[in-house]
């Protein structure tokens, strides 16, 4: 498992992002800091968002996934807690055409809302998702 703390609320940063690693104690889960959202901003253009950086998403990947510098794997499958309704997270002004002066302003994020999940669900969702992924160990 790998966990990638990036940079999105004011007050994110290295140092929060070594408290929250901290949190972990499995010494089989991977924290990595990214403040610049270059993972971020990848999985977004993989998930097919234009307009937002994909963070609070999970990322459910098989044993065959490979990564590589020229792009990152399609998941097998993923969720997200980004909900509909918080300011969303926009990618950096100069990585999109902008707007058109008429355009009304926006509060949804580009996440599919049929992946959303929090709690309990979210917890039932990964473990499903885990175990149909081919070439897992079925717990």
């Amino acid at each position: 498992m790998a966990r990638v703390l990036i940079d999105m609320l004011p007050d994110d940063d290295l140092d929060a992002a070594q408290q929250e690693a901290a949190r972990v104690s499995d010494p089989r889960a991977a924290a990595f800091h990214d403040a610049e959202k270059h993972l971020g901003r990848s999985t977004a253009r993989r998930l097919g968002w234009e307009r937002h950086v994909a963070w609070d998403i999970f990322l459910v990947y098989g044993p065959g996934a490979a990564w590589t510098d020229a792009d990152i794997p399609p998941p097998d499958d993923w969720f997200h807690q980004l909900n509909d309704g918080e300011r969303p997270q926009d990618a950096d002004e100069g990585e999109r055409e902008p707007d058109p002066p008429d355009a009304e302003p926006t509060n949804q994020s580009e996440a599919d809302p049929a992946r959303y999940r929090t709690g309990e669900d979210l917890l039932k969702a990964l473990a499903d998702a885990i175990r149909s992924v081919p070439g897992t160990r079925q717990a």
